[in-house]
């Protein structure tokens, strides 16, 4: 049955009173309500066209999904404690919803609004139910009056609109409750991306191009800090850290810019925060990835892995309280603060340092270059070589190459970026994950070493030469993207874009 949502600032009260003296309406009960809404940080269910929500008063507590057009429940239940994970959702039908769709993404409380319900009835004069008006008592914005037809009654709704429209102002909203109740607190659907979405001129002067791009990562850091000191998911300390990387990149690349002082002083705390958070990223991936790794070994070693599963999760724990306490510490306070200080500063203070007036596209084309060159050089000397060391600076020349493109993707044809953005992606992703399995194989060793069963260590060892051959299979696969990568073919492409 179609529910017509108006809006008005009448009371609910004065409505039904004008509305009896003309056809039969009372109120037939009222409540106080708390609504909350969840999505992840994200807004992952946002940009699926759904909104969660869970629904108190005093006599129960429900949570329900519904489509963002046209609000329309897809699946609810009660639930009085919401679950972090889609998974832990006991009601099968909403974790199969959410599953795809927020997957290792904690739910979290986006905002909460209070209101009172009045449940409305219409009747003929037969007192035969002819409609139920949902009224929705703000104090935030104006009033929502939901009407919805007794079956058989659609035709009579008319009557009802006719009559609220003479006695009161009532309009309609293309704004849901959610977004009204989102801008009430400063806040709007989809405020956080870690994406980078900045728009620079070629004639920018390098010194303001930069301070723009590091106040939209230090904008990221800060979002961040928060979920990576709680422990609420992985993806905040992944976000945390790409914007910590991003940073280092710059600093590293985009030297000259700002004073040499500055820039080492600064590039120095970032290194820090990269390196302290190491550890517990690499336990998280591995945890993360723990299931699909060893699912061909999980029944029959599974009295080794579920033992090996509570080591990484303990070392996970001990490593992610270090973590936690790092950014509460001054050192990391002081640091962050600095630099969004130095950020904020006038650029024409002081004396003009050597890049700083450049036009930022010269200089994009000068260190894209520089760095695409000595990507190549490393990655004919990792196909020659295969060492962990070789292809492990590789990995870092090739995200510090992607960095830059994508800081500077603004100012270069979209097609043919995008197109060397997609190359990067997929070697970084491919030498990700040989980083991955070579800290899989160091953590192993670690447990290992602590187990002395012959039993125990053989299954340890033929683990471990299984990463050794999962390896070795990513090594042929980066010895095949890279050669179609260097072609003089692509060479060229890359430099005529970089002019």
């Amino acid at each position: 049955m179609k529910i017509i949502e108006l809006y008005t600032a009448a009371k609910p009260e004065k409505l039904v009173k004008k509305l009896n003296q003309q056809i039969p309406t009372q109120i037939l009960s009222t409540e106080y309500i708390l609504k909350s809404y969840y999505d992840s940080f994200d807004w992952r269910l946002y940009k699926h066209q759904l909104v969660a929500e869970q629904i108190r008063s005093k006599q129960q507590s429900s949570f329900l999904l519904r489509n963002l057009d046209n609000q329309k429940v897809i699946a609810a239940t009660d639930l009085k404690d919401i679950p972090k994970f889609s998974q832990q959702f006991e009601h099968q039908e909403i974790a199969d919803i959410l599953e795809p769709i927020l997957k290792i993404r904690a739910l979290t409380k986006i905002c909460t609004i209070d209101y009172d319900s009045y449940i409305i009835g219409v009747t003929d004069e037969n007192g035969e139910l002819i409609a139920k008006l949902t009224f929705e008592q703000y104090e935030l914005f104006g009033n929502r009056l939901l009407l919805e037809a007794a079956p058989n009654q659609q035709k009579k709704i008319g009557k009802i609109i006719k009559i609220l429209k003479k006695e009161f102002t009532i309009s309609t909203s293309k704004e849901s409750v959610f977004t009204k109740a989102l801008k009430a607190q400063g806040r709007k659907p989809k405020d956080y991306s870690p994406k980078l979405h900045i728009q620079l001129t070629k004639s920018q002067r390098a010194d303001i191009a930069c301070q723009s791009l590091y106040s939209q990562l230090l904008k990221t850091i800060k979002n961040n800090e928060h979920g990576v000191i709680n422990d609420t998911d992985t993806e905040f300390l992944h976000d945390f850290r790409t914007a910590v990387h991003r940073t280092q990149t710059g600093l590293r690349q985009l030297d000259n810019v700002f004073p040499e002082s500055d820039q080492k002083y600064f590039l120095k705390f970032f290194d820090w925060l990269a390196d302290i958070s190491n550890d517990t990223r690499d336990l998280d991936v591995h945890l993360l990835n723990f299931q699909q790794q060893y699912q061909a070994s999980l029944v029959k070693e599974k009295k080794v892995l579920a033992s090996f599963h509570d080591f990484l999760a303990t070392k996970q724990q001990q490593s992610q309280k270090q973590l936690a306490d790092l950014l509460k510490s001054a050192d990391y306070l002081t640091g962050l603060h600095e630099w969004e200080q130095f950020l904020s500063r006038n650029s024409d203070k002081g004396e003009p340092i050597k890049q700083a007036k450049t036009p930022i596209k010269k200089l994009a084309d000068k260190r894209l270059k520089k760095i695409y060159l000595k990507f190549l050089i490393q990655g004919f000397e990792s196909l020659k070589t295969e060492s962990d060391a070789s292809l492990h600076e590789a990995r870092r020349l090739i995200r510090k190459l992607r960095y830059l493109c994508e800081f500077f993707i603004s100012l270069y044809s979209e097609n043919k970026i995008n197109s060397l953005l997609t190359d990067l992606k997929n070697i970084q992703a491919l030498l990700g994950l040989e980083h991955d399995l070579t800290m899989q194989i160091s953590h192993w060793t670690e447990f290992q070493q602590q187990h002395k069963n012959k039993a125990d260590a053989l299954i340890i060892a033929s683990m471990i030469d299984n990463l050794n051959v999962d390896k070795q299979k990513i090594n042929q696969e980066f010895s095949l993207l890279f050669t179609e990568f260097s072609s003089i073919k692509n060479q060229k492409m890359v430099d005529n874009l970089f002019n």
